[in-house]
């Protein structure tokens, strides 16, 4: 008899299981009851997400590519995302971002940093 979720509803395969990091141990996750419950509508907030330790740990590390990003280094931005957490820091980095500008007022900056 192989492992199920603690839902008891799926077989945790390979395919059907998502390793995550949490707290510096590893949890297995069951990916069908996660689609099921997102289906249900109990898909978290943005504010859940955003306020996840996960993402918090990546805040510092999304403001020093933002930085890097603005100084134009790309080695620097090349040195801080590996090995980043990607989804946390996608999610730390789209929450920085004002969604009432368009992407020509939220990259003006570059015009008026080369015509200084």
């Amino acid at each position: 008899m192989s492992a199920r979720c603690r839902s008891g509803r799926h077989e945790m395969t390979p395919a059907n299981t998502r390793v995550e990091q949490w707290g510096g141990r590893q949890v297995r996750r069951c990916r069908a009851c996660r689609a099921a419950s997102w289906q249900r509508g109990s898909r978290p907030s943005l504010y859940e997400i955003t306020a996840d330790r996960r993402v918090q740990r990546a805040l510092p590390v999304a403001m020093q590519v933002v930085g890097a990003v603005r100084d134009m280094d790309r080695d620097a931005v090349a040195e801080l995302v590996e090995g980043a957490d990607w989804p946390a820091l996608l999610i730390a980095l789209a929450a920085m971002v004002p969604d009432d500008q368009s992407p020509a007022q939220l990259l003006a900056w570059r015009e008026e940093r080369s015509a200084a």
